[in-house]
């Protein structure tokens, strides 16, 4: 019996807190209150650089983990395919700075 009239007791409480109705101001205070805590970020966070040959063997390793499933999907394959040939295009085009007047020609 102790732990019935306990349990009703803690209800009521319950209903108690929930039907209290809050004002406008408690509202706005409380909604302002919580906005601190999203605007304190690590803004600091600096990416690590990623190189194309580590990039293309993530790919690669990733195309294989997908294959050894059979409920792998198809068109996600393709994508990934479809990435790893841009990042091999990226590896194999070298790119190089040349001064402007190399495409200039000197008449003599």
């Amino acid at each position: 019996m102790i732990k019935l009239n306990t349990m009703a007791s803690h209800l009521k409480g319950v209903k108690k807190s929930i039907s209290k109705l809050l004002s406008h101001e408690q509202i706005i205070k409380n909604v302002m209150g919580n906005n601190t805590e999203d605007n304190v970020e690590d803004d600091n966070h600096v990416l690590e650089y990623a190189l194309h040959k580590n990039a293309l063997k993530a790919t690669i390793t990733l195309h294989n983990f997908l294959l050894q499933y059979e409920n792998s999907i198809f068109e996600l394959l393709n994508a990934l395919g479809k990435v790893t040939d841009e990042i091999q295009g990226d590896m194999n085009f070298k790119k190089k700075q040349v001064p402007l007047e190399s495409y200039f020609t000197k008449v003599s």
